[in-house]
């Protein structure tokens, strides 16, 4: 007796890769959103507890942060040698240059995990999940070391943070999400969210999305679902 094999028609096999495509097509955009979120996500704590150890290491070294000099980094020379006395032998750094944004100077620091930070001796440190968003340029100009990036990106593919020791707002600690006084006493959602904040974690507005990081921070370092920004 013979026996009859059946497979599938051309036509069959047509419908099916069809159908696979528009589910792929459905899912792909969400994964992709995903997985953006959760490198931003773990690259922030990472840099936020190895950042912090790093001080604390510092210390032992260079005595309490109320001793340390928090010169303006008027020129290249300034920014170097606070870099190199403070933070460059605490922490694994890939490469580093000096960068001039205008009014001072500041060393941006390659980190092995593919992220970066801009570090100033005085105000706010910029943190990039991946470096390669500092690289491309918003507003830099870096064959000549001039970078600022764009503000609108703050919050997307940029976060602010602070390492103030010297006044009332970081007072004897380490590198802090960027905070404000007008959340001082209700460090939540609807505060650092408020729409009325220039630097609010909001879509109003052309400013650098500030407290995005405290937000995230309280979070748990996850994003949250009603975070304002896709990634």
């Amino acid at each position: 007796m013979k026996r009859e094999l059946k497979g599938f028609t051309l036509a069959e096999v047509l419908i099916t890769l069809g159908i696979i495509g528009i589910v792929a097509a459905m899912t792909l955009p969400t994964l992709v959103q995903h997985h953006k979120k959760k490198v931003v996500e773990t690259r922030m704590a990472k840099f936020y507890s190895i950042f912090n150890q790093a001080l604390l290491q510092s210390k032992i070294d260079n005595g309490d942060f109320k001793y340390w000099d928090f010169p303006k980094a008027t020129d290249a020379e300034i920014m170097e040698k606070w870099h190199d006395r403070y933070i460059k032998p605490y922490v694994k750094i890939l490469k580093t240059r000096v960068a001039d944004v205008g009014s001072t100077y500041r060393a941006v620091d390659w980190l092995p995990d593919g992220s970066l930070v801009v570090i100033s001796t005085t105000s706010t440190w910029l943190f990039f999940p991946k470096a390669d968003d500092y690289e491309k340029g918003f507003g830099c100009d870096l064959p000549d070391g001039s970078c600022y990036p764009d503000p609108s990106r703050g919050g997307i593919e940029w976060f602010t943070f602070q390492f103030t020791p010297y006044n009332n707002y970081g007072k004897n600690k380490g590198i802090e999400p960027y905070f404000t006084i007008e959340c001082t006493n209700n460090i939540s959602k609807e505060c650092l969210t408020d729409t009325s904040l220039a630097q609010g974690c909001h879509n109003i507005g052309n400013t650098e999305h500030a407290l995005c990081a405290k937000l995230i921070q309280i979070n748990g370092w996850k994003i949250p679902d009603y975070y304002p920004f896709k990634f």
